[in-house]
């Protein structure tokens, strides 16, 4: 009788629903693979914009985190765009994108992205990073970078914003 009763409590409660889990929360995993970048999105797409002096070298770090119990492949990371970028992955950082094994990241863990803009002249710069993996929510993750290169400043002032 007793399992009887938990049977039903049981089905009552998973009819009467429970509270939507929100894709990336961070307070729960959720049941399939999950990619959650750390990027801000503006008017619905993920843009990293940067301005930097001709010859300075700024680093954008981008983590790629899962949010789940099962393990999120990230099976490829392409670049396209200015050579001014340089993109790299934190499990094979001295290898070339095209050359980028796959990898694993356990549930509530991250990897990282770095990107590297090192204008050498004057001028505005793009690219597209691509991910490829398992996510449920995110099967193919895509985000712009822009870079504006300004002359360098004498004054030791910081550049202005991109436009």
């Amino acid at each position: 009788m007793r399992a009887l009763v938990t049977l039903v409590l049981a089905l009552a409660c998973a009819a009467c629903g429970g509270a939507t889990r929100k894709t990336c929360d961070g307070d729960t995993l959720a049941d399939q693979p999950e990619l959650c970048l750390g990027l801000t999105t503006v008017q619905g797409s993920v843009n990293l914009v940067r301005t930097a002096f001709v010859g300075a070298r700024p680093i954008w770090s981008v983590p790629i985190a899962n949010r789940s119990v099962r393990p999120l492949e990230v099976r490829k990371v392409a670049f396209v765009g200015a050579t001014e970028f340089m993109v790299r992955t934190s499990w094979a950082m001295d290898e070339a994108l095209s050359a980028v094994p796959a990898t694993s990241v356990m549930g509530g863990k991250e990897v990282f992205l770095q990107i590297e803009f090192a204008p050498t002249k004057v001028g505005t710069f793009v690219g597209t990073v691509t991910i490829e993996s398992n996510a449920t929510n995110l099967p193919v993750a895509t985000f712009d970078v822009k870079g504006c290169a300004v002359p360098p400043g004498d004054d030791g002032s910081q550049p202005m914003p991109c436009q």
